[in-house]
């Protein structure tokens, strides 16, 4: 069985060190300072035929063309994924630049791995604030980890308000929501917040909101993010963006949920 892992992060150390043990045949691009038990092919050049499986960054590959490795950022080929006829391809976002490859799937279309991957990513952000002051608590989004986080913060002493969207959210929170195109009302929540977390891929914090903003940012929000970067150095915010929770938090555990499902998906 022939496979290859582009990019990626701590998580796929737990797959490749299994595929290592099944004697799979794995090549590597984006590897180059992590060392294995036993040899594998750490190349730089691509021959994407050649593959049974080829698994991509849980991040998928950004409209450049450029992927996230233990390596740092690698740009490929534009065109290499056209090649592709038979391979099963496995990332975790299908990004524009990667939807019309043949046969690929998200690891994210599996309500288990979202499960887990939320859990995790939930504890891992409990854990980064634990000890920041936090009386007042600022979650702006209501998706799967608002909702997960609020849960997991309500029982605690905290004033928690939710940033949202939806009547139907706002309706369910109550007095712990608020509408975040409410702006006058916004600004002053975020003003007297001493953590704000966002949960929303999107630049929803601009100028007139965050400059007078005393409390600690951070963002979890995939690109591009919650708030840009010139507008965090202009005001110097106490911001800190924090990606791939999963990787960084419980690499094994969440290694071994994406290995279950690969097993799963291919039938090995």
């Amino acid at each position: 069985m022939n496979v290859l892992f582009i990019g990626g992060d701590n998580r796929y150390i737990t797959i490749i060190e299994d595929f290592i043990e099944k004697n799979y045949n794995i090549d590597l691009l984006g590897y180059s300072k992590i060392k294995f038990n036993k040899n594998v092919r750490k190349i730089n050049k691509l021959e994407i035929k050649r593959y049974d499986l080829i698994i991509l960054p849980i991040s998928g590959i950004d409209d450049e063309f450029n992927i996230k490795s233990m390596d740092g950022t690698i740009k490929i080929d534009e065109f290499i994924f056209k090649k592709i006829v038979n391979t099963v391809v496995l990332t975790g976002i299908i990004t524009d630049s990667i939807k019309d490859i043949k046969n690929i799937t998200s690891f994210f279309e599996d309500e288990e791995v979202k499960r887990i991957n939320n859990n995790i990513t939930v504890k891992g952000i409990v854990e980064n604030i634990e000890n920041k002051p936090k009386k007042n608590i600022c979650i702006l989004g209501y998706g799967n980890i608002g909702k997960e986080l609020y849960e997991n913060l309500k029982e605690k002493d905290i004033n928690i308000m939710i940033g949202v969207i939806d009547t139907n959210d706002f309706n369910q929170l109550k007095e712990n929501a608020f509408y975040t195109n409410n702006i006058e009302q916004f600004k002053d929540i975020l003003n007297n917040s001493d953590v704000i977390i966002n949960t929303v891929p999107e630049n929803i914090l601009d100028d007139y909101l965050v400059k007078d903003i005393q409390g600690y940012i951070l963002d979890i929000a995939s690109y591009p993010h919650g708030i840009s970067s010139e507008i965090v150095e202009k005001y110097n915010l106490n911001y800190n963006l924090y990606l791939g929770i999963p990787s960084k938090f419980d690499p094994i555990n969440s290694g071994k949920i994406l290995l279950k499902k690969i097993n799963e998906k291919i039938g090995w």
